[in-house]
């Protein structure tokens, strides 16, 4: 068997995140959310720990599955120093070590949230329990922490949750009070997720086994790492974040896509389902729920789609081509709506939306423009003919056979090629040209194999050259503002313009927002809060124009916003300007400030977070703030010298 057919034969079907061949693992975003808990209470677990002190209690029904770091789960354990594993045997005792953490004392495959060393249920003080709450398919687990004495400090209370989401398989930490016990073990603390092999961990910024504070009532102006209560979101990007049409994470921080890899010569392509995220019939077997690309931006025809079923859900789905995956570059698997109309959200949300795009790469096969191997060049005697002999792959499938192209350059080693000769028949791999200048020295010659393109198709609805992706991260980060968008070039019209849409998700009608002939455009995110989509368009000289390229979702997230009131001007660093926290999110927000009398001392129509007012006389002022879409916030201003 020649290598062209047992490649030929192989039957690959990458899985993302499966087996030693996975590229695209499991990571979480850590992003800060407004304080929102649920109630407190549910079935306490109070005489149910090995101990009231470092006990461990389990296991208990989740009520749906749960993803986490690519494996599902139906059950939890808690431990009383504050967190929640999905593993049996965790160590109970309390270590205070940063993670990730191999050390066999260091709880895994588990929610820290805050990792700390509590005391369950002393002296009557404290409870700890779950509960299920919401409906399908968005329940949520809530384990709660609710007063709990610290150990060695049994007067300092802490309370907390730790929120378990279905479906997006998202986790949330609210902390309503977290004190800091420096008496003990440095009076450090960890929130963050851990994996089970002690190798992966995601922790909060400055939350890793450090010293730090929440207080509802105290702004945190004196303890380090401190703030208000406060809310955490910590969302998958990998194997749990859905069926994989979307996303903005992937095998490499130059793509905003999830990437896979399928060998060369192959017809077939695997992707790993979101366990729970699609019922068994919620795929087209006929392949119409997806559009293939190829680098040159034409249709692919996909012959057949299959997959596999676990407990009446779709685990894995395997997609196959009409055609070899034959050359380099990047194809382009995106999600259309298909026969049943729904765009294989599926009756848990994937999260899928029509043209999210899976970047299909290949590295191993043939170029477009493939130099082949030159045999030989011969000079006649008399110096006026060259005869050039060159081969064909022996793997080459002739098919896609287009012709042979002959360069030469204007010298030895130069990498200036100049295009003289071609031929159209496979069979010849002999050329002889005259030798048009005999003075000519010694030069370079190169035949190349040009190959067809994927046969024939309408370029009106290639995504490959309108891939839009984000530009920078203030598009994702949740604020207002302005933020920015990039795309590949579409090749199809000769002078293109496009123009960009946006709407909210659930809005059916796109809104458009401007238009360029670049590829680049600043997005002006607006005030209305909620998730949106953009997407982009070309539009050609005639006034023909493309599909919709890729979407990109963004939010546009509720904050509070918090005045710290004290400021004490003497140039150490700490407090010497009026702040607001969390600023960034808030532009265009307006500050004036008054004295006792009324008389406006500071005004800002875009206020930075940069007065500092050394040149007042130290006592009592009143402060205005005016934030976008909030009601003015007023308050007692105090600066202090």
């Amino acid at each position: 068997m020649t290598p062209a057919l047992f490649l030929r034969s192989l039957f690959l079907t990458f899985l993302l995140g499966w087996g030693p061949m996975a590229v695209w693992g499991q990571t979480y975003t850590i992003t800060p959310v407004p304080f929102a808990p649920a109630p407190y209470g549910g079935t306490s677990l109070t005489g149910q720990f090995t101990s009231a002190d470092d006990g461990v209690a389990g296991p208990f029904p989740l009520g749906f599955s749960f993803c986490y770091f690519g494996n599902t789960y139906t059950q939890f354990w808690v431990g009383t120093n504050g967190w929640v594993s999905f593993s049996p045997g965790q160590p109970s005792t309390y270590t205070s070590a940063p993670i990730p953490s191999t050390n066999a004392s260091v709880p895994r495959n588990c929610v820290m949230g805050p990792w700390q060393d509590w005391w369950s249920n002393l002296n009557g003080n404290g409870t700890i329990s779950y509960q299920q709450v919401g409906t399908y398919p968005n329940r949520k687990m809530v384990v709660s922490f609710y007063q709990l004495p610290m150990y060695q400090c049994t007067s300092l209370l802490g309370t907390f949750q730790i929120v378990l989401n279905e479906c997006n398989n998202t986790i949330e930490v609210f902390i309503e009070n977290k004190p800091n016990c420096t008496t003990w073990a440095g009076g450090t603390a960890v929130l963050g997720l851990h994996n089970a092999t002690g190798t992966v961990a995601f922790a909060a910024a400055a939350r890793n086994s450090t010293q730090w504070y929440v207080s509802p009532t105290t702004p945190g102006l004196v303890y380090p790492n401190s703030s208000q209560s406060e809310g955490w979101l910590f969302s998958p990007v990998g194997q749990c974040q859905g069926v994989y049409f979307g996303g903005f994470k992937s095998i490499d921080t130059t793509s905003y896509w999830p990437v896979i890899s399928p060998a060369c010569y192959t017809r077939q392509m695997g992707l790993k389902v979101k366990a729970g995220a699609l019922a068994c019939n919620s795929i087209d077997t006929n392949g119409t729920d997806f559009r293939l690309y190829n680098p040159a931006g034409q249709l692919m025809q996909i012959r057949k789609v299959s997959y596999t079923c676990l407990n009446n859900r779709t685990d894995s789905i395997t997609i196959e081509s009409a055609i070899d995956f034959l050359v380099n570059g990047d194809h382009y698997l995106v999600v259309r709506q298909g026969l049943d109309n729904n765009t294989l959200l599926g009756d848990c949300g994937s999260g899928a939306q029509e043209f999210d795009t899976i970047i299909v790469r290949l590295n191993d096969c043939y170029e477009y423009n493939t130099p082949v191997r030159m045999l030989n060049v011969d000079v006649a005697p008399n110096n006026e003919e060259i005869t050039l002999t060159w081969s064909t792959p022996e793997d080459f499938d002739t098919t896609y056979f287009k012709r042979y192209v002959l360069f030469k350059n204007d010298g030895l080693d130069s990498d200036r090629w100049y295009r003289f000769g071609s031929t159209d028949r496979l069979t010849d791999t002999t050329m002889v040209t005259r030798v048009q200048d005999p003075t000519e020295g010694p030069r370079d010659f190169m035949a190349v194999l040009e190959m067809k393109y994927y046969g024939l198709t309408d370029n009106g609805d290639s995504v490959n050259n309108i891939y839009l992706q984000p530009s920078d991260t203030t598009l994702l980060n949740g604020n207002r503002g302005p933020g920015r968008i990039r795309w590949t070039p579409y090749k199809a019209f000769e002078n293109p313009r496009y123009n960009v849409f946006t709407t909210l998700v659930n809005d059916t009608l796109g809104y458009w927002v401007g238009s360029t002939t670049d590829t680049t455009f600043e997005i002006q995110k607006g005030t209305k809060l909620g998730r949106y989509r953009i997407w982009v368009q070309a539009v050609n000289d005639d006034s023909s124009f493309t599909a919709h390229s890729n979407w990109i979702t963004f939010d546009i997230l509720d904050r509070p916003v918090i005045v710290y009131n004290v400021i004490t001007p003497n140039g150490d660093g700490s407090n010497d300007f009026f702040t607001i926290k969390d600023l960034v999110y808030f532009p265009g927000t307006k500050v004036t400030i008054y004295d006792r009398w009324n008389q406006v001392v500071y005004n800002s129509d875009d206020y930075q977070n940069d007065w500092s007012p050394s040149d007042l006389p130290a006592g009592n002022y009143f402060y205005v703030v005016r934030v976008i879409d909030k009601e003015p916030l007023f308050g007692p201003l105090q600066i202090i010298k």
